[in-house]
């Protein structure tokens, strides 16, 4: 579960430190012609993944007590925002209009949002799991290790949402 949260932010660290070396090096950023990234949409993103984070803890503690519907069930149900999360970050990327190709730019942000997208990709399929697991009676209060990491899981991307966010929508105003 540690090794796991490390790549993810060393993987995230790595797209953040390429993102802010070109906007360090470039004349002008972001490049003149590229759109002004919008806040409400990562603002609506973040709400949700933050409801899924919060959906998959509250899992992990009724995974704790022995409680497997109330676990089954409140996996399930944060399907739906991780779900959410996914579609809201993918429309903001493409309101954007960029694409790998575009420019440094475009594809700095292309590459910082996809790789948010893949990670709520992967927390959905270990919702799906997990819950499936509770729900067939394959957890208990001693065997409960796959909600935990689910739930950090939906943490990291809730917070490395927060930071690709800033990235992408603070620094232009900055630079």
């Amino acid at each position: 579960m540690l090794l796991t949260g490390l790549v993810v932010l060393v993987m995230l660290g790595s797209l953040a430190y390429a993102y802010l070396e070109i906007a360090t090096s470039a004349a002008a950023w972001p490049p003149s012609g590229a759109p002004d990234p919008r806040l409400a949409w990562p603002l609506l993103a973040f709400a949700a993944a933050l409801a899924a984070a919060v959906g998959a803890q509250a899992s992990a503690r009724a995974a704790r007590r022995g409680d497997l519907h109330r676990t089954a069930t409140l996996l399930a149900a944060a399907i739906v925002p991780a779900v959410g999360f996914g579609v809201l970050a993918a429309v903001w990327l493409v309101g954007m209009g960029t694409t790998p190709t575009t420019d440094a730019y475009g594809s700095s942000v292309f590459t910082l949002v996809v790789f948010e997208i893949l990670l709520a990709g992967a927390l959905v399929l270990m919702l799906a799991v997990v819950a499936w697991q509770a729900a067939r009676g394959a957890l208990d209060a001693s065997r409960h290790v796959s909600v935990r990491v689910t739930a950090v899981h939906a943490s990291l991307v809730a917070g490395t949402w927060a930071v690709v966010a800033a990235l992408v929508v603070v620094t232009p105003r900055v630079w």
